[in-house]
């Protein structure tokens, strides 16, 4: 009796775009098995994306938690002395209202001080003019 060995199948995979024997079909067994040779070829032959990514990708990781730390305290040092500034420009126009306000209440305060003058009315004198008469 005569065993013959049914060819690997061959595949292509999408990350590596090279043949890989990936699957063997034993007829004895009549089911699929890995082949350790398989799956030490795609531990050896990683593409040029595979060994970039994680090769760069985990040292980038800290670099970037970094940037993004110093941009943020940055961000925050800006908006503090922004609203730091606002607050003084705010605190400038008060005391400047606020002599506006002085100023005024002193200037009311002495025309009440003085005497008020008999001033010639101009409204008593078209009381006693009528629209009426020149009719």
């Amino acid at each position: 009796m005569r065993v013959t060995r049914a060819p690997s199948v061959i595949s292509y995979s999408l990350w590596s775009r090279q043949r890989i024997p990936s699957l063997k079909q034993t007829k004895s067994s009549g089911h699929r098995q890995y082949t350790q040779d398989a799956n030490q070829a795609r531990k050896k032959e990683r593409s040029r994306h595979a060994s970039w990514y994680s090769d760069t990708l985990p040292s980038m990781i800290p670099i970037s938690l970094l940037g993004f730390t110093i941009y943020g305290l940055l961000e925050l040092t800006r908006l503090h002395l922004a609203r730091e500034k606002q607050l003084l420009e705010h605190v400038a126009k008060i005391d400047r209202l606020q002599t506006e306000i002085d100023e005024l209440t002193t200037a009311l305060q002495a025309q009440k001080a003085m005497p008020v003058t008999q001033t010639p009315s101009i409204h008593s004198e078209k009381q006693s003019k009528s629209f009426w008469k020149l009719w």
